[in-house]
């Protein structure tokens, strides 16, 4: 566990100038935080969110702060949505460099806990969560493979700087007793992170994932925000989490890679070594698999580089 101070976070932001970002769920919260900071520092940034007007006026922010950015509509479970969304990235902008699927919920009508009844029958638990948290996030980072190395295949850069960034909550780490499905959504956002990580490694990506405390954010409001005032706990400072994605993708230290960044309070940022079990039999599973995933991805890639 390593801790990392705030001015850390920023010490190679200017990696990041004359890169693109592409982050899904920028037009508030946290995503806002994320793509205003990213500008801050040099970036082109490519925003999409289900609220295209709000998404708007962060480009305004933006573009009016001298930065460069675009946004469209995009609803992250519809696959043609967020495909168009890196279309509009290349186009503008010629290339994708970084790219944080952001996008994500805390719940979901109607609740699963307590247990809704009908007629005396359990009413089914919406899969809403599942799908933006879960598997908008897996599609998200398979364009994220795809338009990352295009046009990279034939000529690999190692020194280019490519990145995935995750966002997963604390809750990947201790679950919520309230919120059930938040908590296993973000459990397997660091589970996805971890299992990135091969792949990530043969590509030249690198992967981290980024675990904030609660944020004073539109998200957090009600329920959850009482609890937390009412026992009068810290809030992690937004701008922090921000920095915190900054830093997860801008990093230079390849070892860093695959590891999740913790904002476990309102204090500082600690970056958790690989969450890997090592010993006995996890040791030649984990050789086993790591070398079947790179000769897959190296065959992969050498077929594309073939057609090039």
């Amino acid at each position: 566990m390593t801790s990392v101070t705030d001015e850390q976070l920023l010490e190679h932001a200017e990696r990041i100038r004359g890169k693109v970002l592409l982050i899904t769920g920028g037009a508030s919260g946290i995503g806002r935080a994320a793509a205003l900071l990213y500008a801050k520092h040099g970036a082109s940034v490519v925003i999409g969110d289900v609220d295209a007007d709000a998404a708007s006026k962060v480009v305004s922010e933006i573009v009016q702060a001298g930065g460069q950015a675009v946004s469209c509509k995009c609803d992250v479970t519809v696959w043609d949505e967020q495909v168009a969304l890196f279309e509009l990235a290349v186009k503008t902008y010629g290339t994708v460099d970084v790219v944080i699927p952001n996008a994500g919920i805390a719940s979901a009508p109607p609740p699963s806990y307590p247990l809704q009844l009908v007629d005396g029958m359990p009413v089914r638990p919406s899969q809403k969560l599942f799908a933006i948290n879960i598997a908008a996030v897996l599609d998200t980072c398979t364009l994220a493979f795809h338009y990352i190395s295009a046009g990279n295949h034939a000529q690999p850069d190692p020194e280019r700087l490519k990145a995935i960034v995750l966002v997963g909550s604390m809750a990947s780490f201790h679950s919520l007793d309230i919120a059930p499905q938040y908590s296993a959504s973000k459990f397997a956002i660091l589970g996805l992170m971890g299992g990135l990580r091969s792949i990530c490694d043969v590509r030249d990506i690198r992967v981290g994932s980024v675990h904030p405390w609660f944020v004073k954010t539109q998200m957090t409001e009600g329920g959850m925000s009482q609890i937390v005032e009412a026992a009068n706990l810290p809030y992690t400072p937004i701008e922090r989490v921000a920095a915190t994605m900054l830093r997860a993708a801008t990093d230079p230290d390849k070892s860093t890679s695959g590891q999740p960044w913790t904002l476990p309070d309102g204090g500082a940022v600690t970056r958790l070594e690989k969450p890997i079990l090592s010993d006995g039999v996890y040791s030649a599973l984990n050789a086993r698999t790591r070398d079947a995933v790179r000769a897959s991805e190296r065959a992969f890639l050498g077929q594309v580089k073939a057609k090039v």
